[in-house]
Formats: structure tokens, C-alpha cells, sequence
């Protein structure tokens, strides 16, 4: 028998992948949000994933009406490529990996798939639907920049009769003990019965355990705001490795630099004098000079050992 379990710690939250048979326990630790920030953030159809559903449901079907061990290898691979590309794919991974490992593929004898071929093949609509869900969700109540309190947010998002937004289900909970930095503490465990059941249990606990998500002021993506005042998610923009936070402090910096009067006066004054380079009535040597001297000139005024108009009169010349 496989399970999927899903508990939090202090600081992570934990999924345990159990194949009772063979004894094994997989575990897997992210921080908290991450997998939900990380789930919003899969495209599904230009990765190649939705293709690959296609395919993998289409071996699935075959091996419907014949159990050839290089067919069943072939899916058993490709199952486990999907299940690595996300931690609640890993999910899916289980229930059909129980499928290939318990039921006799060629005399079912009226015994019901976990999961049908068919099923497999929908996934895609059902995790675009998922996502659109949990966007909505995210923008309307779990984004910490949203006025008032949180729990008004929720209740004014569920009191909405629209039938696009996410309902939470009813979960199955055990509970787990686990070792803490100084005692042991006991945290419920889900017991994952559906993709709907992961998400309903992790949004129920960030909301207890106070995680909260922001929408990033550049990408425009949703990420864990571990404090309040962030603006800025720190994915990778470019192939040199800035973020959008690296991006985000260079915005500010040159805002506060726009808004400095002394640094708006020796930029005006910088255009001026690089002009009359093109215009021949300076050359360059005087005009590198003359920054040389501009710059030491400005930053003693921002040093507040010189004054703004003692600045301002200079740069006239």
C-alpha cells in the first residue's frame, strides 16, 4: 500500500511518500509556501507537460489490454519523470504507480483503475483550473499588501457564490510526532486523498502559521513574503543570476537619486557639458576634467561639508 502524507514543522513542511510493502519512506522538506509559489508557477503546456501527459496516458491505455513488462517499464519511467517535476505530482505518481503494482492489467475482473487512462489524460485542465483557483484566491485574500485583516479577505473571497473559486474539502488528519529544536511537538498529518486535499490542508495551515504571499512588484508573480515590507521575489531575471529583488533595489536607488536635489543638479549639469563637447566649444580632456572635479564637488555636499547653492553656482560656470 503507497501513501502520501503531508505534515509542517517549525519552519518546513514535510511530505512522506510510503510504500508499505516494500518498507521504504521517502521525505521530502521545502519552506513553508514554497511548493504552492512553486505550483503557480508552472506552465504547463509550453514545458511540455501537457504533451507528456498525452503520452504517458496513451501507454497507460495500451498497457489497458496488455501487460508487456517493457510497456509497463517505459510508463514506470515516465511516471517517475512527472513525478519529479513537482512535489504534489508525486502524488498522482502514487496513486498510479499502486495501479501498475496491484491490479492484474489483463483480468481486472471488475475491479475498478485507481486512476483511468482517460483520467490521466485530463490532468492538464484540471491543474490549469487549480491554478487559475489558487491565483484568484492569492489576489483577492492571501496577499499580505490587500487592506484589512486577512480573515475578513477569506470570508468575503468564500462568501462569493462564483463558481470558479477553490472550495476547500474535507481532509483526513492523523497526527505525528516529530523532534523540535528543543522538545517533542506533534503537528497533524494529512493523509492526501486528492490534489484538492494538499491544497486545502496547506492553505489551512500558512493561514495558522501566519505564512503570507505577496505579488512581486516586477515579475508580477506570487511569492512567500517573509517579511511584510518586501516588494520583490528573488527569481533569477537574466543568465548572469539578478532577481527581481536586485532589480527591485536598483529601481529604488536611482527613484532616491532622481528625487536628490543634489544629485538632479549635477546630472543637468552633466548633459550640459557633454553637449558642448558635440557642439566643439570643450573638448573631451577638459570635459573628464571637469567631471573629475564635479563629482568630488558634489559628493562633499552630500557629505554636508559644502551647500547645495555653493554647488548649484559652481556647475553655472
Amino acid at each position: 500500500m503507497l501513501e502520501y502524507r503531508v505534515y509542517l514543522t517549525e519552519d518546513k513542511e514535510v511530505y512522506e511518500l510510503e510504500d508499505r510493502k516494500d518498507k521504504g519512506v521517502t521525505k521530502i522538506g521545502l519552506a513553508l509556501g514554497q511548493s504552492l509559489v512553486d505550483f503557480l508557477d508552472l506552465d504547463m503546456e509550453s514545458s511540455g507537460l501537457n504533451a507528456k501527459v498525452t503520452q504517458i496516458s496513451e501507454e497507460f491505455e495500451r498497457l489497458c489490454v496488455t501487460s508487456e513488462i517493457p510497456a509497463k517499464l517505459k510508463v514506470v519511467k515516465q511516471l517517475c519523470d512527472f513525478g519529479r517535476v513537482h512535489i504534489y505530482f508525486e502524488f498522482i505518481r502514487l496513486q498510479y504507480w499502486e495501479h501498475l503494482g496491484e491490479l492484474d492489467l489483463r483480468n481486472k475482473k471488475g475491479k475498478r483503475a485507481l486512476l483511468r487512462p482517460e483520467e490521466f489524460a485530463a490532468l492538464p485542465e484540471q491543474i490549469a483550473k487549480l491554478q487559475e483557483q489558487m491565483r484568484r484566491l492569492m489576489s483577492e485574500a492571501l496577499d499580505c499588501s490587500l487592506p484589512g485583516t486577512i480573515e475578513d479577505r477569506l470570508a468575503k473571497y468564500f462568501a462569493d457564490k462564483n463558481e470558479d473559486k477553490f472550495e476547500l474539502t474535507q481532509v483526513h488528519l492523523a497526527y505525528r510526532s516529530y523532534l523540535g529544536p528543543t522538545l517533542k511537538l506533534f503537528s497533524p498529518v494529512l493523509m492526501a486523498h486528492s490534489l484538492e486535499d494538499i491544497l486545502t490542508f496547506l492553505l489551512q495551515s500558512y493561514i495558522e502559521r501566519g505564512v503570507v504571499f505577496k505579488s512581486c512588484k516586477h515579475c508580477g508573480r506570487f511569492f512567500v513574503a517573509e517579511h511584510g515590507n518586501a516588494d520583490y521575489c528573488e527569481r533569477p531575471v537574466d543568465d548572469a543570476g539578478k532577481t527581481c529583488r536586485d532589480i527591485g533595489s536598483l529601481r529604488l536607488y536611482r527613484e532616491k537619486q532622481r528625487q536628490d536635489p543634489v544629485v538632479s543638479v549635477y546630472n543637468r549639469a552633466y548633459k550640459t557639458h557633454y553637449a558642448r563637447i558635440k557642439y566643439k566649444t570643450m573638448t573631451r580632456e577638459e570635459f573628464q576634467a571637469w567631471g573629475e572635479e564635479a563629482r568630488a564637488f558634489r559628493d562633499e555636499v552630500l557629505a554636508g561639508q559644502r551647500t547645495l547653492e555653493e554647488f548649484a553656482e559652481w556647475v553655472r560656470v
